[in-house]
């Protein structure tokens, strides 16, 4: 029995082998696995979408069509084939190709090394935490899809120590330079970063983050944005989703939020500038480098500005108050930190007219009080002339919070018996605020956290239509822009949210230099004497100029008119101001008590007239002598 059971195992050998090959052959030509074991759905022609053994995931090879699977081994077994054949009949030739195939494979193989990285650091974690909340057991390439665009790779281990390294600080230090401008020009260092910018967020709009949903999605859940958003790196405000819960394949598609521009300078976008309207400001860019203006007639009436140390406060006062002096506007700059509008006191140096730069606390206390006379000098003037235009006034109030509170120490330390509690200069603010956008004056308050107290009111803050965030806290952007949804503020220089409407436009502010700002401004309209419109004119006791400031001859005079009208053909009688009249005793009172009798007695009507608020020596004695006061 032993001996025929071996004898017939002799003879059937030879043809397992031939079957064996036979079947070997077939799969190994047909794209079926070698071991004869199906281990996903994949079809001759369709893709595999989940495993059929039981395991969690199938690997990228075996969810490959069969054809598909058969085209890479025939394409192997005659690729080598011919490679043999042409070593013996051509063999430069094949040492050639072999050359450019090992490079082209070694930059295959970098090009794999980091797909593998990039699949390991952000797509394999990213599914795992999607899987329990999708409730899908679908494949790591079937579940998401990230395009390297739109994350940023954590480095490799070579990379980490290659950037530890020496060559790697200098390479650092070197590019870093160059991009902040040590060694790139200033034009070629703004259009580099613009073109970055610009082509992030046209990679990130082509190829989106996809994450694919179940069937059953019910619809859209802002926890699954804000876990994907985490992974990916930033907050759920960075990324727009877009949910397609529609046909039978519904799938979420995420995009890095649009950006503006990580700089603006102001030599690139003076074209922009230049195309503003008649009473618009444009602040700067934002997405796509849409120009993003304010109008002070028709949309906003005033600005607030509130922002963190460092986050350019002066830089988009400078913006605006430069375009405004150009325009033709009279600029009005309250800096009791002394310090903050260099720009101002260069523009008064060079003898731009038009400008006026208070540092001190009586000064700003003078000239709140003479803007809302202005204000209300304006208003009777419109009363009787419907049709009479005024020119614009813009009034920088820079650190209000600061402004204010000196502003009630310096009333309280004047103050006589009798008089209000409240800073005369405050309620003029406040006034201004409510009614001064109908006869061409505006305000544009500044501060890192401007309260209800600091503004005067709720209701005086209301009248800021426009307010300007940056480098705020969440509190802050609570108490100002409550029905605005939140947004996450950005470490940028120069990045603010410009509130309008219920609506927040992420800018960059232009950046300009004070000689551009100071060319800029001289270069428009004389904002001394504006054309077809009553000019405004800043009384002589607050001066135009800081201590030490340009007194050339183009340099207007403290009361706004150019020197020519003060020669003796022209203005036989002279006029004082009345910081003159009480020095030289024409008044016998000091100028602290002239002032607040001033103040007094405009609101009766009792005090001269006077469009430069200059006055002779015999209209001063008439007003003091029928003064009760003076009489008692």
């Amino acid at each position: 029995m032993t001996v025929r059971r071996a004898h017939v195992y002799r003879r059937s050998l030879p043809l397992a082998v031939v079957g064996y090959l036979f079947v070997f052959g077939w799969r190994f030509w047909t794209g079926a696995p070698l071991d004869g074991r199906r281990r996903t759905d994949a079809t001759w022609f369709h893709a595999g979408t989940q495993p059929l053994d039981g395991s969690v995931k199938a690997t990228r090879w075996a969810l490959l069509p069969r054809a598909q699977r058969a085209a890479w081994r025939a394409g192997a077994v005659l690729g080598g084939w011919f490679l043999l054949y042409g070593w013996l009949i051509h063999p430069a030739a094949v040492r050639l190709a072999l050359r450019v195939a090992f490079v082209a494979g070694g930059l295959w193989l970098v090009a794999r090394v980091r797909r593998w990285w990039f699949r390991r650091e952000i797509i394999e974690p990213l599914a795992a935490v999607l899987r329990p909340q999708l409730g899908a057991n679908l494949p790591t390439g079937r579940l998401v899809r990230v395009p390297r665009v739109a994350v940023d790779v954590p480095q490799t281990p070579a990379g980490r120590w290659l950037r530890r390294s020496r060559f790697g600080k200098w390479a650092a230090r070197t590019v870093r330079a160059a991009i902040e401008g040590r060694e790139l020009p200033e034009r070629l260092r703004t259009r580099y970063l613009i073109w970055r910018d610009l082509r992030i967020e046209r990679l990130s709009t082509v190829r989106p983050v996809r994450i694919t949903l179940p069937y059953t999605w019910p619809g859209p859940d802002p926890r699954i944005v804000a876990v994907a958003a985490t992974r990916l790196g930033g907050s759920a405000d960075e990324w727009a989703p877009s949910w397609n819960l529609r046909g039978s394949h519904p799938n979420l598609e995420l995009r890095v939020a649009p950006k503006p521009p990580g700089r603006a300078m102001w030599a690139d976008y003076l074209t922009a500038v230049e195309m503003s309207g008649e009473t618009e400001l444009m602040l700067g860019p934002t997405v796509g480098l849409r120009p993003v203006r304010v109008d002070l007639d028709s949309d906003v009436p005033h600005i607030l500005l509130s922002m963190g140390t460092g986050a350019g406060k002066s830089v988009c006062a400078k913006c605006l108050g430069m375009q405004a002096l150009h325009k033709g506007w009279y600029v009005i700059v309250l800096d009791l930190k002394q310090e903050s509008h260099p720009w101002a006191k260069e523009a008064v140096d060079a003898g731009v007219r038009g400008i006026t730069y208070c540092r001190k606390v009586d000064q700003v206390h003078d000239a709140l009080l003479s803007v809302n006379v202005e204000r209300e000098q304006r208003a009777d003037t419109r009363w009787i002339d419907k049709t009479a235009r005024f020119q614009r006034v813009l009034v920088i109030c820079e650190e209000l919070n600061l402004t204010a509170t000196e502003l009630r120490d310096y009333w309280q330390s004047i103050r006589q018996k009798g008089e209000p509690q409240k800073s005369p200069a405050l309620s003029a603010l406040g006034k201004i605020s409510q009614a001064g956008r109908s006869v061409g004056i505006h305000l544009l308050a500044i501060g890192q956290m401007l309260t209800a107290q600091t503004m005067g009111g709720p209701e005086a803050r209301e009248n800021f239509g426009c307010r300007i965030l940056g480098r705020y806290t969440v509190n802050n952007w609570k108490m100002l822009v409550p029905e605005v949804p939140y947004v996450r503020s950005s470490k940028i220089r120069g990045r603010v949210q410009v509130c309008v409407a219920g609506a927040a436009t992420p800018t960059q502010v232009l950046y300009a230099s004070d000689d551009e700002a100071v060319d800029y401004a001289r270069s428009g309209v004389d904002a001394g004497a504006p054309p077809n419109v009553i000019a405004f004119r800043m009384p002589g006791n607050v001066p135009d100029v800081p201590v030490g400031a340009y007194t050339g001859p183009d340099r207007p005079t403290p009361g706004g008119q150019s020197p020519v009208g003060d020669t003796p053909e022209l203005a036989p009688v002279r006029r004082y101001t009345l910081e003159e009249a009480c020095d030289e005793n024409i008044l016998p009172m000091t100028y602290a008590a002239a002032k607040k009798a001033r103040t007094r007695d405009l609101k009766k009507g009792t005090f001269p007239k006077s469009e430069d608020y200059r006055y002779t020596a015999d209209e001063l004695l008439d007003w003091y002598v029928s003064r009760p006061r003076a009489v008692a």
